[in-house]
């Protein structure tokens, strides 16, 4: 749930120095850690897009969710206050709209808890239309220097208004957090902290202490990300030993199979090792294709335990391709057959796709085709 108005920069920017500034060479598909903007003046359109840039392409790579589950440390609760304070603080110095402190707090738990969010987005879209006319229409007057008009819509309907406005600010602040899982939210500092910066009081953490809990976040997670890389490494390398087990196994079973398949009646061999069998006969008068030509034909084809990877018949469509243009299994076993012939091939992994995998298709298989040769197309 997203908001696009004039009240997006007030509410939805980040200013949480440990959640930007992280950053990673892997790019990922993680939703950005969504907090408040800062009012602060130093506070540039210019550094707020790198700190958003760099918070999407590491949010994904953070603890895992047993990590998250410790108490929270004293770096994490520092944090967390900032994030409530410099919300509630923000808003009240914009002066944009009135910020309803319970509201914001049954949203931010709300969005620890991970229940559904209890505003739906069509009631977001109608408060921030109502407020956005509100707040146009007090700048209008100040502009003027006259005094304000009449307030547009009933006060009830104001106050729902700012209350949806204010449960999605707090649920927003906590939902992203956790999705993002860039550190734990300590909620009841973020309370104290919405609470603080509400009522205008100052802020019970420090630019120093704030400085050094990034500080400590950060080392946390690099020691962190240093350890998933290294269990990434070992699975990779894992991963890479058993393919390679399996398509030596492979090999070994596919010379199996042609050496028992060469000895079934019907089956030839070629000099290369290409096997074929004749399932039908076409006209024997009709022509026979060259390297440079283009045939027409239908096929179907299966690894040697019946499992089917690709099949023009499955489709109920035949293919055209130039025979210097497939694997040499078919460029060779092609020039076989005549029009209206069909074969079957059974081509060894050396003439097919080798030790590398293609698909469905398993590294040094054996390939099975039954092939009809439907026609040679004209120049």
């Amino acid at each position: 749930m997203q908001i696009r108005s004039f009240l997006l920069p007030i509410m939805l920017a980040t200013s949480v120095s440990f959640v930007a500034c992280s950053s990673s060479d892997d790019e990922k598909d993680a939703k950005p850690v969504e907090a408040v903007e800062t009012s602060h003046a130093d506070m540039s359109a210019k550094a707020h897009s790198e700190m958003s840039e760099k918070s999407d392409a590491m949010s994904e790579e953070m603890a895992t969710e047993e990590d998250m589950k410790k108490e929270s440390s004293q770096s994490e609760k520092h944090l967390s206050y900032y994030i409530g304070f410099n919300v509630s603080s923000s808003i009240k110095a914009s002066d944009s709209f009135t910020l309803v402190l319970d509201q914001a707090i049954t949203g931010l738990l709300d969005g620890a808890n991970g229940v559904e969010s209890s505003v739906s987005a069509e009631q977001l879209q109608a408060a921030d239309a109502l407020l956005r006319a509100q707040f146009e229409e007090k700048q209008a007057a100040a502009e003027a220097e006259t005094e304000e008009k009449e307030v547009m819509a009933p006060s009830e309907e104001l106050k729902m208004a700012e209350q949806h406005l204010s449960y999605y600010i707090g649920f927003n602040i906590s939902s992203s957090i956790i999705a993002s899982k860039s550190f734990e939210l300590d909620t009841d500092s973020s309370i104290e902290g919405l609470t603080d910066g509400a009522n205008g009081v100052e802020s019970k953490v420090t630019p120093e202490q704030l400085e050094a809990a990034d500080a400590e976040l950060r080392a946390q997670f690099e020691a962190k990300q240093a350890e998933l890389n290294k269990e990434q490494m070992a699975q990779q390398q894992e991963a890479q030993k058993a393919a390679m087990a399996q398509a030596e196994a492979a090999k070994v079973d596919g010379l199996a199979f042609l050496e028992a398949n060469k000895a079934k009646e019907g089956v030839m061999t070629t000099d290369s090792g290409l096997q074929y069998s004749v399932i039908t006969k076409g006209d024997a008068s009709s022509a026979m294709p060259s390297p440079a030509d283009s045939v027409k034909v239908h096929y179907h084809g299966t690894l040697t335990n019946g499992t089917v990877f690709d099949s023009s018949v499955n489709r109920g469509e035949p293919i055209s391709f130039p025979l210097n243009g497939v694997i040499s299994g078919w460029t060779e076993g092609l020039q076989l057959m005549q029009v209206g012939d069909t074969f079957r091939f059974f081509i060894p992994s050396e003439l097919a796709y080798g030790a590398r995998s293609t698909g469905m298709i398993p590294a040094n298989s054996v390939l099975i085709f039954d092939v009809e040769l439907l026609g040679i197309n004209a120049e």
